[in-house]
């Protein structure tokens, strides 16, 4: 039996006798994708996994966390992704609106040239197209590239997502981009880089760290079509019948996001697409230079950072010795 017939077993019956439930909503519907189990304290991670694995035998307690309510992934990101992109088109379409009902009457009338006599600068223009070229990518490599069929997240988690997203980058982050007293200065003080030649450089970042990050996504799904051929091809040798379940795209994820890529960057690093993409905010970041932007480039390496030792130590737990002891998990030789 594996993790997921286990998990099947639990949302087919309702509940099982020998797993003792962590969740107050004792009325849900659990389907696998809410489940988490544990077994002595051990996550079970790998839905095509057997029970034996883990080295769980006759009469063992199995512990069940519910994850919540759950949506599907591909809807939950699509919302988080186009939030950003609206904020661009509201703060920059209703400049006026907004910031006189932020401000107030008076600083309207104090700042007539700044708020009534609008008008864009470079890198306010830079900034916007490149924010909306990021996430636009994002959304493109949604509907066009990323396998999610089936597949659900936890609504706890988008709205997590949706407040960093939404209200700390296309709220806090807009609001100082097109403020009537935003000026921008492309002149690093120490190197004493021209305005252009530093924009130029920004861009050029940005453009590798998006090309790059997409090629690494292009990849991922590449990797995940041959596994989820190999796990059907397999499932039909062994007399399985995989193919005709309604979640079977779900366990073949669950094998394919920890295959072992070497292409684009993951020779160096597990997490070489969020890599890219700190690359590309960091170019964000370089022309837009405000405080807010700032503190959202740390919170986002840091939340990123995060995942990415997680996932890296869920390979190594996977492949053991077949995982290269020298790759690190989000930034080459530091991190």
């Amino acid at each position: 039996m594996t993790v997921f017939d286990l998990k099947q077993m639990i949302y087919e019956q309702g509940k099982c006798k020998h797993v003792l439930t962590q969740t107050a909503d004792q009325g849900a519907i659990l389907i696998p994708e809410r489940q988490t189990l544990y077994y002595n304290n051990v996550k079970l991670e790998f839905d095509h996994k057997s029970l034996r694995h883990y080295d769980i035998k006759a009469g063992a307690t199995i512990h069940l966390q519910d994850q919540g309510y759950q949506i599907p992934l591909r809807l939950g990101k699509m919302v988080v992704y186009s939030g950003p992109i609206m904020a661009m088109a509201v703060y920059s379409g209703w400049h006026w609106d907004l910031y006189e009902f932020y401000e107030g009457a008076d600083y309207v009338q104090d700042h007539y040239y700044d708020v009534v006599l609008y008008e864009e600068g470079y890198a306010q223009i830079l900034a916007k197209y490149m924010i909306c070229l990021h996430f636009g990518k994002l959304l493109l490599e949604l509907l066009l590239i990323h396998r999610m069929a089936g597949r659900m997240v936890s609504l706890n988690r988008t709205l997590w997502q949706i407040l960093f997203y939404w209200v700390a980058f296309g709220g806090f982050v807009s609001y100082t981009l097109f403020h009537p007293e935003y000026r921008y200065n492309f002149k690093v003080t120490n190197l004493q880089v021209d305005g252009t030649v530093y924009s130029l450089i920004a861009v050029a970042l940005f453009i590798v760290g998006e090309v790059m990050s997409f090629m690494c996504h292009l990849h991922f799904s590449n990797m995940e079509e041959k596994m989820a051929a190999a796990v059907l091809q397999g499932a039909a040798q062994e007399k399985q019948d995989y193919a005709s379940r309604t979640r079977r795209s779900y366990i073949v994820n669950s094998i394919s996001k920890f295959a072992i890529l070497k292409d684009f960057g993951f020779s160096l690093v597990t997490c070489a697409d969020w890599m890219w993409e700190l690359v590309a905010w960091v170019s964000i970041v370089m022309v837009i230079q405000t405080m807010s932007a700032y503190v959202f480039l740390v919170v986002w390496f840091v939340w990123h950072n995060s995942k990415a030792r997680e996932r890296h130590w869920r390979y190594i737990a996977e492949y053991q010795n077949d995982y290269p002891h020298d790759r690190r998990a989000f930034i080459p030789l530091l991190i």
